[in-house]
């Protein structure tokens, strides 16, 4: 199964365009990324991002991502996830931007979990196929 690593470059060009340090325009982003999920729910309420460091924050909750990333999680994973969440949304004072930046990445989290919980079911039935052959 191929993984996409993905939501690394939208971080990193999103905090380019919002530093300054990288000359992309918002259209462009959009368009370079296909208006993904991650993508857009940076550049959403960005009303409340000017209440928090971005930087900051992002250097905060990508660890999260790239700690559960490409795997099946269960439940005791989940419950990390959720828990470290609820912590990172603490801190910045249940801040809107904040608030969606994590959730986007949770259903990320989220989508690559059943992405590879698929392949393994069907990895599983191919060899129970070849087995009874």
């Amino acid at each position: 199964m191929e993984h996409s690593n993905i939501i690394g470059p939208i971080f990193n060009d999103f905090l380019g365009l919002y530093t300054g340090k990288k000359p992309v325009g918002i259209q462009e982003l959009i368009q370079k990324y296909d208006r993904h999920p991650v993508l857009m729910g940076l550049l959403s309420n960005m009303n409340s991002i000017i209440y928090v460091d971005a930087e900051k924050v992002m250097h905060e909750i990508y660890p999260i991502y790239k700690k559960y990333r490409h795997r099946a999680l269960d439940d005791s994973v989940w419950k990390d996830i959720v828990e470290s969440a609820e912590t990172l949304e603490k801190k910045w004072n249940g801040n809107l931007w904040v608030r969606r930046v994590i959730l986007n990445l949770v259903n990320e989290l989220d989508r690559e979990s059943q992405e590879v919980q698929k392949a393994a079911t069907g990895e599983m039935q191919e060899n129970l196929k070849q087995k009874a052959a």
